[in-house]
């Protein structure tokens, strides 16, 4: 028996909870099988990789319809990665999603195909390279065919209707329409823009047997966010502020679909716009990618809750005028006691160039660490002011800066666009949320409260700030978590 088999029994028979004896039966039961007719490892091997790939799409968190995987396919963070409708993704494929990767609408790709969004810093702490990464998305247009053995480079995008002839590598900007061959990286040709956009307009896509799927069909597929109109929003808040629980308590209407932290690219985003090495242009340019060039998007009310929405609200409101955003804030003290407690902000976390551990963990830190917002890069302290504060202090200048600037974005927009929600008080006001977002009332308790952190980490408390976190304490948070905690307190 293969060994890919004896692995695959292993896990199979591990997850049945059968007693060893019975164990023992199956396995010889099917050497005895698999002696005599040898066709049943493709049988099972095919089976596997059909229902690993069933759990694969329906755990991915930007889907469209239809979208199909005709092999084994390696996804290495699902939160990167959005699929439009009528995707397909052939056999073999590794996709590298930690710098966002977006794929359009109808296009269909071929097997081994690799697609990177990141490369090594090379001019970081290690040889030949270090664990940070340069992340560059990648974005892939609509009905653009994609062939066997093609690489593409992180940060190309590939332009709608484009096709990548077998083996190409690609990086850059692939034009409109263009057919591009293996070898040297040229334009081979240009497609029939005519045709193409006759077809286009009879939304004659290519279902998963190649034929052109109905009108019908096509309309039935998911939305983008330009198309959802009022049935789009946006939660707000710092981390660490019941994101996570207002999504799964919002989703439990049967007309609500509210995801949390779903387009990982954000995390990048956000801060290189808080940092000012993206101007609002192109933040607006990739935002327009990851939420309009691609159907994810369920129908009828759809949210989605991160952190790193918060100082993108104008920019998010321009895009589309009549979504809605929700502030929800949690008090000071018990944030502040989160985020400290897990590491955030911590001089190993701001500055890893001073460690001297080469082995030590601050070098391998994840995209979040690697992406916190800092106040001297902001430009709002210098670097000798930023690196004399202590961590528990950053961490409340952090909650204090966000929640200001969410704030003063949504004071700019219509009080039918906003709604202010302090987690402590979400089981009492959801009945209030759905209300702003248009749906019917469900008439029960949909709030369950939850915090993941005790289990991976001693939850500081305020019985043990000493008089130096009382102070910084203090001087960031105490002015805005009295005046928004006050009962009287309007946004």
């Amino acid at each position: 028996m293969s060994s890919k088999l004896k692995q695959f029994l292993k896990t199979a028979l591990r997850r049945s909870g059968c007693d060893t004896a019975i164990k023992s039966l199956v396995v010889r039961a099917l050497e005895q099988l698999v002696n005599e007719k040898p066709e049943i490892l493709d049988y099972l091997s095919e089976r596997h990789v059909r229902s690993t790939n069933e759990r694969l799409i329906a755990g991915l968190p930007n889907l469209g319809a239809g979208v199909c995987f005709g092999g084994r396919v390696c996804i290495t963070d699902p939160r990167g990665l959005v699929l439009g409708n009528n995707v397909h993704i052939g056999d073999n494929a590794y996709l590298m999603t930690r710098g966002g990767l977006t794929i359009g609408d109808n296009t269909h790709i071929s097997r081994n195909v690799t697609i990177y969004t990141a490369n090594h810093e090379y001019v970081g702490m290690a040889l030949p390279y270090d664990h940070q990464y340069r992340d560059r998305p990648v974005v892939i247009g609509k009905n653009v065919w994609i062939g066997m053995n093609v690489s593409i480079a992180p940060g190309t995008t590939v332009g709608d209707g484009a096709i990548l002839g077998m083996g190409a590598v690609v990086h850059g900007d692939i034009p409109a329409g263009a057919v591009i061959g293996a070898g040297a990286f040229e334009q081979i040709e240009s497609r029939d823009m005519p045709h193409y956009d006759r077809l286009r307009e009879l939304s004659a896509f290519g279902g998963s047997s190649g034929m052109p799927l109905p009108v019908s069909a096509v309309r039935g597929f998911h939305q983008n966010a330009a198309e959802k109109g009022a049935q789009l929003f946006f939660v707000l808040g710092t981390g660490r502020s019941g994101s996570t629980t207002i999504a799964r308590a919002l989703s439990r209407h049967p007309d609500v679909d509210c995801r949390h932290e779903p387009k990982l690219q954000l995390v990048r985003l956000s801060t290189e716009f808080a940092h000012g090495q993206k101007s609002a242009d192109e933040v607006k340019a990739e935002l327009h990618q990851l939420y309009v060039e691609a159907s994810v998007m369920p129908p009828g009310c759809y949210g989605e809750s991160d952190q790193k929405f918060s100082n993108m609200v104008p920019l998010l409101a321009e895009l589309f005028p009549q979504a809605k955003f929700i502030w929800l804030l949690r008090n000071a003290r018990d944030t502040v006691n989160s985020t400290c407690s897990r590491g955030w902000f911590s001089d190993a976390e701001m500055f890893p160039e001073d460690v001297d551990d080469l082995a030590a963990e601050p070098l391998y830190r994840g995209i979040f660490s690697q992406y916190r917002v800092r106040a001297d890069k902001t430009g709002e302290l210098d670097p000798a002011a930023w690196r004399s504060m202590t961590a528990f202090e950053r961490n409340c200048w952090y909650w204090n800066r966000w929640n200001s600037q969410i704030e003063a974005s949504l004071r700019n927009l219509p009080e039918s666009r906003r709604l202010f929600v302090r987690l402590e008080e979400l089981s009492a006001q959801t009945e209030t949320i759905f209300d702003f977002l248009g749906v019917d009332r469900l008439g029960r308790e949909v709030v369950k409260v939850e915090n993941v952190a005790e289990s991976r980490h001693r939850l500081m408390s305020a019985d043990d700030w000493d008089a130096e976190k009382t102070a910084a304490f203090e001087r960031q948070c105490a002015h805005n978590d009295t005046r928004w905690y006050d009962p009287g307190y309007r946004l």
